[in-house]
């Protein structure tokens, strides 16, 4: 299990646990990741579940150097159209309030203890060539 903290205004604590295994020594977290949880820290200190209690999500780290993050809600209603261009405004800013996900290249600093995310691009559009951090170990 990991937790990696997007970084943003706000961190996000998001634990994933291994669904593929192609380690190296020098990155033992490459591979796929299927999410166990998503919690966002207020500066307040006060913990949320904004996407509920079981959200759905992987994480992919590529030997390449390349990574992306997709996580959402597990329990969203499906639109009333099978055509996601004929949602109604209601229905699109439902299943945009319900989804996370940024695909970019990472690298470890080992020094500093992080595993460093540069966002290409993102659903977000803030987060479009941004740069994030995850604490070291990977592993807890």
């Amino acid at each position: 299990m990991s937790t990696l903290v997007v970084v943003g205004g706000h961190r996000k604590a998001v634990d994933f646990v291994a669904v593929t295994d192609k380690s190296e020594n020098s990155a033992p977290f490459i591979g796929a990741w299927g999410l166990v949880s998503y919690e966002l820290l207020l500066p307040s200190g006060v913990v949320e579940k904004p996407l509920g209690d079981h959200p759905l999500g992987r994480i992919l780290y590529l030997e390449n150097g390349q990574m992306s993050a997709q996580v959402v809600a597990s329990e969203l209603d499906p639109l009333a159209d099978v055509d996601p261009r004929e949602a109604t405004l209601e229905e699109a800013a439902r299943a945009w309030r319900n989804y996370v996900g940024y695909w970019g290249t990472f690298t470890v600093d080992v020094e500093a203890g992080v595993v460093v995310h540069a966002v290409d691009g993102a659903w977000f559009p803030n987060w479009g060539w941004a740069e994030t951090s995850a604490p070291l170990p990977f592993f807890r």
